[in-house]
């Protein structure tokens, strides 16, 4: 997978720790959404396991969908790689750890770069902004379904957000309402 990934991108991985190739899925209409990401050490072998993180939520839209791909990635590689002590916060901070975001998002990649300012959906950039201060975050964007690493992110977004849809569809025919149905935004 990293070579395949390698071979696809413009610029140079290996001078990166980590890899995280991200997406969201949500649709205005029912603001239900499902994100998946991959995270991927450049060094790695292409038969070594790479970190999947996802999931799916309700009353969210597609930034949100997006940011909490890479949001989830983040914790699951913090989780993965460092104790929560102190002294290993510490060296976290000291050794400058690395992490390219790939996102087909350009709002959230101008968003991650400081390009754009993140005031849309605060509270999860004060959550990114937390590991900003152990990781040194970029972004690359990527067009939509550019590249097959980013389209395995896609598929799996869209899918759990296809399963949560049928999961709610069906706790309502039972007569037990998952969520309240939202009204699109005003134009």
């Amino acid at each position: 997978m990293i070579q395949q990934l390698k071979s696809q991108i413009s610029i140079d991985i290996d001078n990166y720790d980590y890899v995280i190739v991200a997406d969201g899925s949500s649709y205005y209409t029912d603001y239900m959404g499902g994100y998946g990401a991959i995270v991927l050490t450049p060094g790695m072998a292409d038969k070594e396991a790479a970190i999947f993180a996802f999931g799916s939520a309700t009353h969210t839209e597609v930034g949100r969908a997006e940011l909490q791909a890479i949001l989830h990635a983040l914790h699951a590689l913090f989780v993965e790689n460092h104790q929560e002590s102190s002294y290993q916060l510490e060296l976290l901070k000291e050794s400058n750890e690395r992490v390219l975001v790939i996102s087909d998002r350009e709002d959230v990649v101008k968003s991650i770069n400081k390009v754009y300012k993140r005031n849309v959906n605060r509270d999860m950039w004060a959550a990114f902004e937390w590991y900003e201060q152990y990781y040194d975050i970029i972004a690359e964007h990527t067009p939509r379904d550019d590249k097959d690493v980013h389209k395995i992110a896609d598929a799996i977004a869209s899918e759990l957000r296809i399963n949560l849809l049928d999961y709610a569809q069906a706790q309502q025919d039972n007569g037990t309402i998952l969520m309240k149905q939202l009204s699109p935004k005003p134009s």
